[in-house]
């Protein structure tokens, strides 16, 4: 990609909306950590039920809050 136009085009043939890129970006930020952290927590905790948690529990705040941007989204479209 030559330039920031390029992208935008490929990511509007594609189906990506304002709504998408919102909620990548928010999924992104709030996502499950990266192996290596959760490494570490299982050797720190020496507990397969923290490493699980943690894994998991960003997991559903990144969903749950994409879900609820969506539905804002949605119903400020509605307005």
């Amino acid at each position: 990609m030559d330039n920031l136009f390029a992208v935008k085009e490929l990511l509007i043939q594609n189906g990506w909306t304002i709504l998408t890129a919102i909620n990548v970006m928010i999924f992104t930020l709030l996502h499950f950590p990266c192996g290596t952290t959760l490494l570490t927590i299982k050797k720190e905790t020496g507990s397969i039920k923290w490493t699980i948690l943690s894994f998991i529990l960003p997991t559903i705040c990144g969903i749950l809050i994409c879900l609820i941007t969506t539905c804002i989204y949605n119903l400020n479209g509605l307005l």
